[in-house]
């Protein structure tokens, strides 16, 4: 940290350099973030506004879990919160009164101090840092001259599940420092409250810096627990899984090769984190793959499709015997930087797809059954997918030759699939068999599908193949 009493102007005549960034670099990157910093900082004081009206929100639904609970710590805990209300108060006034106007003359200094990929130009009450990150920078805003504080949090959840957050935290976004004492950063509400719920007692807490980003800006905490931690015999692997996935970990959609999308459920880390997790997976008995990236020295474990969501179950179902995390986690799907516990939420409601469950089976090749439906027309489509060309190729001949029909090749990425139109689907469905598991998989499809207008085309498809001689329509009653 800088001499609390230096020129924040000083840069300008004494410049530090570290042999790295050449002139151009320095002139771009100074000018990348004086673009950010000018386009974020009308916002800051908002997100100060923002930040303390939710805090606010959060003491008062407390305070109705302390009824609903009837908890003396749960009492105590809003003392807590209205601790951190009462600094985050301070620290606002402190950017309006002190950081602000220092940073707007920061941004005009043009010879900053230089790193291997960073840039920094220190004042007295702030300092802005830029890092080189690919095609794009990075900038930060350090708030000075004003200390974080000490506050003393009580335990509100049954001590294997505060151990087991704990744990799982501190193998993610957290680490133990120097002094053997858990620490994280967070940008989110909701991650400090998990981090209180999982680290009772005396904590640190304070605001280091702002992040200032493309799409906005966002205050940077700085936790600190002072118990040096080792680690607990009491644990619930299941909670340590679901805390390591609302610390450094994903949930997300990822649309397939064919029809559909895949839920993908994981967690990136150094090597020496990760063997951790991957002990846990395999207790669970879940099935997972994993994704090398030697060059980072990063290992990616990762669950996807049927087992994701039997996975995210299972983490539901042993979370549900807490219901004050529930309840505290519900209470933050409200808030727009509570994504990932909506999705882990939303996600317990998708529906396990089985493999070939909306296919149609053609000599042992399994095609995928998939209605488009657009703002200029619908489409009916069989699609098969296959690693190489020469066998998609393949079977588009022997389809022509078997059939008839004009079977489409396209490329898609590393993959090559073989799509039958709706021409060609009327042409394949002579085959009396063919026809019966087409009808089947519309009929699921017509009764798993909310959007009405699809609906209606799906029944439009199920009444022009039913139609035929000799075909019953199972889902005919629910027309």
């Amino acid at each position: 940290m800088s001499n609390p009493t230096e020129d924040p102007t000083q840069a300008k005549t004494t410049p530090q350099t570290l042999n790295t960034l050449n002139e151009e670099d320095v002139r771009k990157m100074l000018k990348e973030t004086r673009e950010k910093i000018l386009k974020r900082i009308s916002d800051i004081e908002n997100i100060f506004n923002m930040t303390i009206d939710e805090l606010v929100s959060f003491k008062n639904f407390l305070g109705f879990l302390a009824i609903k609970y009837n908890s003396d710590n749960v009492k105590k805990f809003i003392q807590v919160i209205e601790q951190v209300i009462e600094y985050t108060t301070k620290v606002r006034q402190h950017w309006h009164e002190k950081v602000h106007g220092e940073v707007m003359r920061l941004i005009d200094i043009d010879q900053p101090i230089r790193g291997n990929s960073t840039i920094t130009i220190r004042g007295k009450y702030a300092s802005i840092i830029a890092h080189r990150r690919r095609n794009s920078i990075i900038v930060k805003i350090l708030i000075k001259c004003i200390k974080g504080i000490r506050i003393n949090v009580p335990p509100v959840l049954s001590e294997h599940v505060r151990n087991s957050i704990a744990l799982g935290l501190l193998r993610t976004d957290g680490y133990i420092d120097k002094y053997g004492k858990p620490v994280m950063g967070t940008v989110y509400l909701w991650q400090i409250a998990l981090w209180f719920l999982g680290f009772p007692g005396e904590n640190y807490i304070g605001i280091k810096a702002i992040d200032v980003n493309d799409k906005d800006a966002k205050l940077v905490w700085s936790l600190r627990n002072y118990r040096r931690f080792q680690e607990p015999q009491l644990l619930d692997e299941l909670i340590i899984y679901f805390a390591g996935l609302m610390g450094d970990g994903y949930i997300y959609l990822r649309k397939k090769d064919g029809n559909g999308t895949r839920l993908i459920v994981g967690l990136t880390g150094k090597y020496d984190k990760m063997v951790m997790w991957k002990e846990i997976v395999k207790k669970l008995g879940v099935k997972y793959y994993e994704n090398n990236r030697e060059e980072l020295d990063v290992l990616e474990i990762a669950v996807s499709s049927s087992n994701a969501i039997q996975l995210l179950r299972m983490i539901y179902n042993e979370i549900i015997n807490e219901p004050m995390l529930i309840d505290i986690l519900s209470f933050f799907t409200q808030y727009n930087d509570g994504e990932k516990i909506r999705r882990f939420l939303k996600t317990l409601e998708l529906k396990i797809k089985r493999s070939g469950e909306y296919s149609v089976l053609i000599n042992g090749w399994r095609f995928t059954v998939s209605v488009v439906v657009t703002k200029n027309g619908y489409w009916l489509h069989l699609v098969l997918t296959r690693k190489k060309e020469e066998e998609a190729k393949m079977i588009a001949k022997w389809l022509k030759d078997q059939y008839g029909v004009d079977a489409k090749l396209r490329r898609r990425g590393r993959k090559y699939r073989v799509i039958l139109n709706t021409t060609e689907v009327r042409k394949l469905v002579k085959d009396w068999e063919i026809k019966m598991q087409l009808v089947a998989v519309l009929c699921k499809k017509y009764t798993e599908t909310s959007d009405d207008r699809k609906r209606q085309i799906i029944r439009k498809y199920i009444m022009e193949f039913a139609t035929t001689k000799g075909v019953d329509v199972s889902c005919n009653s629910q027309f």
